[in-house]
């Protein structure tokens, strides 16, 4: 009995080599170690007239017609390629006081309490040979007006008072808001330079 028992225990320890020595399998392994995902980023910078944009970039008094200036912004991105709106906002249009000169040529002065002047003077953004015009008219409301893509690209802001406005204009005032805003570049790109379509 005692050699049989022997005799099983030789054949379970053969039989758990054999088993051993089949189950090994081919194998290989690679490692990709220390992967890292960190954010871009977007940083506008404005300068006028070669210093940072500060409020207000035009502060204008005493018009009149003929008056004119201009403002050259530096306008470009730092990180990613980004897109650039500028956006004007009309914050205040008054007529203030009547005048007698202003009332010749001002029918009703004074009875609706917003003024002229906004209307007749004209704006203009320019590239930066301050001849190519990209958008332009009165700042008679609110707009929006597309800088393409932000690649330290130079505009020109021009305003005048044309010579031939009447009294119309006397005593009145007008304040807005400027506000350029960049928007990181879409696989759509940007809007075409110019007045962006309401």
């Amino acid at each position: 009995m005692k050699k049989i028992f022997l005799s099983t225990a030789i054949i379970f320890a053969a039989v758990a080599v054999v088993v051993g020595a089949t189950g090994a399998l081919f194998s290989d392994t690679e490692e990709s170690n220390g992967n890292t995902f960190t954010a871009g980023s977007l940083d506008l910078i404005v300068n006028v007239d070669g210093s940072e944009m500060t409020s207000p970039v035009f502060d204008e008094d005493n018009l009149v017609p003929g008056s004119n200036g201009e403002k050259t912004f530096e306008i470009s991105s730092t990180g990613v390629v980004a897109c650039g709106v500028a956006e004007v906002t009309l914050t205040s249009d008054a007529d203030n006081t009547c005048t007698e000169p202003e009332s010749d040529d001002e029918e009703n002065c004074g009875t609706d309490g917003d003024g002229e002047l906004n209307d007749e003077m004209v704006f203009g953004i320019y590239a930066a040979d301050g001849v190519t015009s990209l958008a332009s008219g009165q700042f008679t409301g609110d707009g929006e007006y597309s800088l393409g893509e932000l690649n330290n690209g130079t505009y020109v802001i021009k305003w005048e008072l044309p010579e031939e406005t009447n009294n119309s204009v006397q005593t009145d005032s007008f304040s807005g808001d400027l506000k350029i805003t960049a928007t990181q570049k879409t696989d759509e790109g940007c809007e075409p330079i110019g007045e962006i379509e309401d």
